[in-house]
């Protein structure tokens, strides 16, 4: 919609928008399309038009919403027709079988829609053209973001309703009901009928409620004064719309509806979901904040117009294959990769999509509901891999998006290991058997798509690392024309160099690779590693820091970075997340009080929680600087602050014995203490209610009594302490060779009462049973100031994401892939609370200067500042969104089927384009002090309070001392 459109200018300080172009749209105008609203409402705008004549600026994105009524309704001829009202125009529909046609067009700003009146299309191209002529009737799935007073209808429920619409649409007649405004978002009402063709008289319509545990007619109708959700009399309560049918309808009527067309369901349906009816025409949610300040070079590249549920791929025999050992089997990082994108797939490709992987029934039992294939062609093709005696599980995954996954037994095709190994020369040997079963299943569902009708299935099969990778090769042995993916999240000799303290980014180009792999026993495992990568069609990697790694050591250059993004529909909290901040930090006060028994001489108010957490790679993770900056930071808060107090956590498991017994006895003391108290409380609240009744004041001895004193003493008694706080939780086996506690002890952070900076080393990770936490690590992370991950090697880094979508600032590297993305699409990323340090391209003593100095600069806050830091770090979370990131992993798959089909048609995706988060308004939160914003200190301590915090408070309060 915005070709040649050039010279594009946006001056931010007026929202002021020029622009020259240098033609015509298709339909004897121009439209701009405005997708995302981030500049509305204009306040000025002008257009030059150069050398030619009428000239129109339109916003059509929403310009039909609400709908105003609609109805769906069968024909005596078997088909069903579908009007909508909508606020300028009425559009009528006539679905016959799997086509669909305009039939009536009133009000059109565009005359050129006249000419498809009458034909037939499928339902895709169909929208394409309405779309392109300027009527669009079909909301993207934020559309409520951007409807006046829209309110988002909770989708399974929709969704389920729109499938049995279709199935009853045969003998059913549908229509919009007022009352749906004001159901909520669990409950849909429609208006529903018996419909009987070729007759006058109708029945009139029963109100029809729909909730995700039931479907039921009640009283109210339509004209009725208020809405009541009492049901008719004699009904009874049904799953869904369906049963409601079959337990109220007559035999007549559920015949029809059984011998209905399911090509006719199946379009009335999809054409249900992309209207989407029952959406609601009322709160502003997380994608409509985040559109306003979400910068994109190129909107028309979101991923947002491409999620049809896999109606644009069915119509283009687009299928497409991942292959990952982590599908549905928790093993690795990639896990969460491949589980946390799996509802943008789904929602992109429907059950064009498939997951593949090995079966393992520990986590296979849980996570994955067995069941046939959506698609016949997709079930006979595992049948056929199946009878040559291999065992194989099929089924959708249980988590969000509810993929199709394809699980395959290794152990059941061992049999015929020789023979896969006489086709591939090396390889590991389940590896080898699970590629080239993944292969056999591709070849056969090939052959049983490709039918001869000139429609080549258009197959893309995308493998995850190395593990993976072995099918493949298989692939293109036997010569199976798919288009290939492959995507390292991390090379593997690069872990092995790594791991060995090599000084890796600055002798990249000088490994003799080979020489390199075979030392270490893994030569074979890096040449399958290879050769994948230079198989492949479309070779990405996660990262630009691991991109540059592959160049080196697989000697290819990725061809697209797809980097990792994650679900922040499951962290989301939208104004929540400074309170849940409160609560989860006192979870970790408690932990504290109990540790630091004895010791105990610091404000908690004063005190801020650090920590680093992941594999136990002490390196890589960057844990070797992290305690050297630490001591440090220690320095620094003694010469300057000696009030502040800095806890930092290491989360690291290791082999350990148990629990440290100073850990559990200062838990036990602590809560004795807390019970008594408690109960003491209790006692003199009686006796102060007793005495005030007697209309006077009591004096101390009656209320604290001489047997309370006592145990209150011996509750203090018990708390001294004569030995140090320990470092660690638990009794760690071999604690004099485990290089956290060598570094401690080095470094002399023994948790003195001097020390500003107190080390707690967890070595297990943590979980809600965990006697001493009692937190989970999202709440534990909640609960925290700052994410420390000051990682040497660091493809991606999903710790400090995570850390981002629950609004807690963190220190990443950047030779992180994550540090390395916020570089590039933040303008400022400390203002943002993400500090980037350099470990490439300065020295380690300075990376660890940097580090100290970040973290001593963090203490100086204060706490609005800090809650100011926090509001802005969880703006970016939308940016971390696989429905943004989800792009890349598109372009990938787009560029792999045009370079095997030449004919391929499909545009080509750019990315994210020029995608900036600019520098916020107001200043960067300073450690200077501000003026005191309350007479009394907060009762959440120091930096709890949920301050509705804007950007014109922002300005004020952090240039008051500058």
């Amino acid at each position: 919609m915005t070709e040649d459109v050039h010279d594009v200018k946006h001056i931010e300080e007026k929202n002021y928008l020029t622009f020259r172009t240098g033609r015509t749209g298709r339909f004897g105008q121009f439209a701009l399309a405005v997708n995302r609203y981030i500049n509305f409402p204009f306040q000025a705008w002008e257009l030059k038009p150069e050398g030619f004549g009428q000239f129109a600026l339109a916003v059509n994105r929403y310009i039909n919403f609400p709908f105003q009524a609609w109805e769906l309704k069968p024909e005596a001829d078997g088909s069903v027709t579908f009007q909508i009202t909508c606020a300028i125009l009425m559009v009528e529909f006539n679905i016959k079988e799997n086509r669909i046609c305009l039939t009536q067009l009133q009000n059109s700003p565009n005359n050129a829609l006249q000419d498809i009146v009458g034909i037939y299309f499928k339902l895709p191209k169909l929208i394409r053209l309405l779309q392109t002529g300027g009527v669009d009737l079909f909301p993207a799935c934020d559309a409520f973001c951007y409807i006046e007073g829209a309110c988002e209808k909770h989708w399974p429920t929709e969704r389920h309703l729109y499938y049995n619409m279709a199935l009853l649409s045969p003998s059913y007649n549908f229509a919009w009901s007022r009352w749906n405004n004001q159901a909520g978002r669990r409950n849909i009402v429609v208006q529903m009928r018996e419909y009987k063709l070729n007759s006058t008289k109708q029945k009139n319509h029963s109100m029809l409620l729909v909730t995700p545990l039931k479907a039921l007619f009640v009283e109210t109708t339509e004209v009725s004064p208020f809405f009541n959700e009492m049901p008719s009399e004699g009904m009874k309560f049904y799953s869904d719309l369906y049963n409601v049918m079959k337990g109220t309808s007559t035999m007549a009527t559920r015949n029809k509806v059984q011998n209905g067309s399911p090509d006719v369901a199946k379009t009335v349906a999809d054409l249900l979901i992309m209207t989407r009816v029952a959406l609601n025409p009322h709160r502003m949610s997380r994608e409509r904040s985040f559109s306003r300040r979400f910068y994109r070079g190129d909107t028309s590249n979101s991923l947002w117009a491409c999620m049809d549920r896999g109606m644009q791929a069915e119509e283009e025999n687009r299928w497409t294959f991942e292959i990952a050992w982590e599908a549905a089997n928790k093993v690795g990082g990639i896990y969460t990769v491949i589980r946390s994108k799996a509802y943008v797939s789904t929602e992109e490709m429907g059950d064009q999509y498939c997951l593949i992987g090995p079966y393992k029934e520990a986590t296979a039992r849980t996570e994955v509901e067995e069941g046939p294939l959506g698609s016949p062609l997709l079930n006979e093709a595992v049948n056929l891999v199946r009878a040559q005696g291999f065992k194989i599980i099929t089924g959708r995954w249980l988590v969000d998006g509810n993929p199709q996954v394809i699980l395959m037994d290794i152990g059941s095709a061992a049999w015929k290991l020789d023979e896969f190994k006489a086709e591939l020369v090396y390889g590991s040997e389940f590896d080898v058997i699970l590629g080239c079963m993944v292969a056999n299943l591709i070849g056969e569902f090939r052959r049983v798509t490709d039918i001869g009708d000139g429609n080549t299935p258009k197959i893309v099969a995308h493998f995850h690392e190395w593990q993976a990778g072995v099918g493949l090769i298989m692939l293109k042995i036997r010569h199976i024309n798919v288009a290939t993916v492959f995507t390292t999240h991390a090379t593997l000799l690069g872990r092995y160099l790594c791991a060995g303290s090599t000084d890796f980014y600055n002798n990249l180009d000088k490994f003799n690779v080979d020489e390199e792999a075979g030392k270490r026993q893994i030569y074979h495992r890096y040449c399958l590693e290879r050769a994948a990568s230079h198989l492949s069609n479309v070779f990405t990697t996660v990262s630009d820091i691991t991109g540059y790694e592959a160049e080196h050591l697989l000697k290819r250059k990725p061809d697209v970075i797809t980097p990792n993004g994650l679900n922040v529909k499951k962290f989301s909290a939208l104004h929540e997340f400074q309170n849940l901040h409160a609560v989860s930090k006192e979870k970790i006060h408690e932990f504290v009080r109990g540790h630091f028994y004895g010791h105990y001489d610091f404000d908690l108010d004063k005190t801020l929680y650090f920590f680093i957490a992941g594999r136990y790679e002490f390196g890589n993770k960057g844990a070797d600087i992290f305690i050297e900056a630490l001591a440090r930071l220690n320095h620094y808060l003694k010469s300057a602050h000696p009030d502040i107090t800095v806890v930092a956590f290491l989360i690291f498991p290791t082999k350990t014995n148990n629990f440290n017994v100073e850990s559990l006895r200062g838990h036990a003391v602590t809560k004795s203490l807390r019970d008594t108290i408690n109960d003491i409380q209790q006692k003199i609240g009686k006796r102060l209610y007793e005495v005030c009744l007697s209309e006077r004041l009591p004096d101390s001895t009656e209320l604290l009594q001489k047997e309370e004193l006592i145990r209150l003493k011996r509750c203090i008694y018990s708390l001294q302490r004569y030995s140090l706080p320990p470092v660690t939780t638990h009794n760690i086996q071999d604690d004099w060779n485990d290089p956290v506690l060598n570094s401690v002890r080095r470094c002399n952070l023994i948790n003195t009462s001097l020390d500003r900076v107190k080390i707690v080393f967890h070595p297990e990770f943590l979980s809600s049973t965990n006697p001493l936490f009692a937190l989970d690590y999202e709440e534990f992370v909640r609960g925290c100031h700052l994410g420390v991950f000051p990682s040497y090697y660091e493809p991606w880094g999903y710790t400090p994401a995570e850390c981002t979508v629950m609004g807690i600032p963190s220190i990443t590297t950047n030779l992180s892939g994550f540090g390395c993305f916020m570089q590039e699409h933040i303008a400022d990323p400390m203002s943002y609370g993400i500090y980037v340090i350099d470990r490439r391209f300065i020295s380690l003593e300075d990376s660890v200067q940097q580090l100290a100095q970040y973290m001593y600069d963090f203490t100086r806050l204060n706490r609005r500042q800090r809650i100011i830091q926090r509001n802005r770090t969880e703006r970016l979370s939308d940016m971390l969104d696989w429905r943004n990131l989800g792009i890349y992993y598109r372009q990938a798959r787009m560029r792999a089927l045009r370079m095997v089909f030449p004919d391929f048609k499909e545009e080509e995706v750019n990315g994210m384009g020029s995608l900036k988060y600019p520098r916020p308004i107001s200043e960067p939160p300073s450690p200077s002090s501000s003026r005191v914003t309350t007479p009394a200190a907060s009762v959440h301590g120091s930096d709890d309070e949920s301050d509705s915090v804007d950007e014109e408070g922002e300005l004020e309060e952090l240039r008051a001392n500058h």
